[in-house]
């Protein structure tokens, strides 16, 4: 499976973007907690869904923060 990565795709450099928390449910593991830092919910699951493909569920949380992108990370 070949994962593209890159801005826009898995990850934005958008100056107004929120950190979104999601739990990711994945067939025989763990689950994930992971934050992204997007524009939009949207654009957050967006991301979500191409960092980890093999993802079966992926579950907002309730944690939404406010984050400065400071183009670092």
């Amino acid at each position: 499976m070949n994962i593209i990565m890159g801005e826009g795709i898995t990850r934005t450099s958008d100056p107004d973007a929120i950190m979104y928390d999601f739990l990711l449910n994945f067939k025989e593991m763990m689950p994930l907690k992971i934050s992204l830092l997007a524009t939009s919910k949207k654009q957050a699951i967006k991301f979500a869904k191409n960092r980890c493909p093999t993802a079966i569920s992926i579950i907002p949380l309730n944690s939404i923060r406010n984050y400065k992108n400071n183009g670092i990370g």
